[in-house]
């Protein structure tokens, strides 16, 4: 077994390290791009209102239904890019990686599945055991079919009262703040931030840096929609001030960078790549049904906004999948030396 694992490694390492020095360049500034669209985006839509704790009160209060609206699109499109890229490309290219590796299918079958459902295993772990609860509480109207959002006091304060629950055990507050939320929104982010940058560098060094710049576009607008809603958490609920709230982001959104050099200081081989993707398409899987679905499908709004919803689901699909219109699969070589790089489908 041994010698399989380093007869894997050699023989993945010989084809890509001509596209490693390239791949490390092109990873640490995807990463650059990632981080500095995420934070200088929140901190744009912070000021005009759109994620809590900026802009003016009577602003944001006249714009309520707007800002609501914003929001759930913003989630549609972060779910359906989520989904698209673990179906259309994390999973799909994780299933080849893992035959390289495993030629008997009974072998490979077990393996890509455990590692698919230990990523959404670990999302449930990280919400049973850190929660931050990324969609807000909406009750339900009497009558479903007229429901109407609620007014953004009332929906504010649901929120503080469903988490302030969540925590009411075992919270730790300093000076106010509420330290066991910040730590639980800080090690979710962190996590997944990690994990994208793992995906962007096996991008960009088994496959191209077209995959690899589409796969970090796909994180920035479902980054940029998660971290809106965590910086609204720690300001309106975990009671951090604006400027402590955007270094939060900042910090944890440093872990698409810490990601991507994990990944290519350890050089996996075809298997473990393998197995990281699968791992990572778990996590994609449950971060678009449990965190962003919920955003835009819970809480009334009139016909016209859930069709516009629909559209930015939609959206958030067909900008991955246009994609597989110039797509490549790009694995590294398999255990028999065959280079598997660039067979087109």
């Amino acid at each position: 077994e041994e010698d399989e694992d380093h007869h894997e490694h050699s023989s993945s390492s010989s084809s890509s390290s001509s596209r490693r020095p390239k791949a490390w360049r092109l990873s640490m500034l995807a990463s650059a791009v990632v981080l500095c669209c995420i934070v200088v985006g929140v901190f744009v839509l912070q000021l005009f209102g759109f994620c809590g704790g900026g802009g003016h009160t009577t602003t944001r209060t006249n714009n309520n239904s707007k800002d609501l609206l914003i929001t759930k699109c913003m989630a549609a499109l972060a779910s359906g890019a989520l989904l698209a890229l673990a179906a259309f490309l994390v999973l799909f290219e994780a299933t080849h990686l893992i035959q390289a590796r495993w030629k008997e299918e009974s072998q490979a079958a077990w393996r890509f599945g455990t590692l698919l459902v230990s990523g959404f295993a670990i999302g449930c772990f990280s919400q049973l055991f850190f929660p931050h609860h990324h969609y807000d509480h909406h009750p339900r109207a009497k009558d479903d079919d007229d429901a109407v959002a609620q007014q953004p006091d009332d929906l504010d304060e649901d929120r503080k009262k469903a988490i302030e629950n969540t925590f009411s055990e075992k919270t730790t507050t300093l000076q106010g703040v509420n330290v066991t939320l910040v730590v639980s929104i800080f090690t979710g982010d962190f996590f997944c931030n990690f994990v994208d940058g793992i995906v962007i560098a096996q991008a960009f060094l088994e496959c191209n840096a077209s995959r690899g710049w589409t796969i970090a576009a796909a994180t920035v607008y479902h980054e940029l929609a998660q971290e809106l809603s965590d910086f609204a958490l720690l300001v309106n609920v975990a009671g951090l001030g604006t400027l402590a709230a955007l270094v939060v982001n900042f910090v944890s959104a440093l872990g698409v960078f810490l990601g991507a050099a994990v990944f290519m200081w350890t050089k996996p081989g075809a298997g473990t790549q393998g197995l990281l993707l699968a791992l990572g398409g778990g996590v994609y899987v449950f971060l678009a049904a449990t965190q962003a679905a919920p955003q835009f499908l819970r809480g009334g709004t009139s016909f016209a906004d859930r069709v516009l919803i629909f559209l930015a689901f939609l959206v958030g699909v067909v900008a991955i999948g246009l994609v597989l219109l110039d797509h490549e699969h790009c694995s590294p070589d398999d255990d028999n030396g065959g280079d598997h790089h660039g067979h087109g489908h």
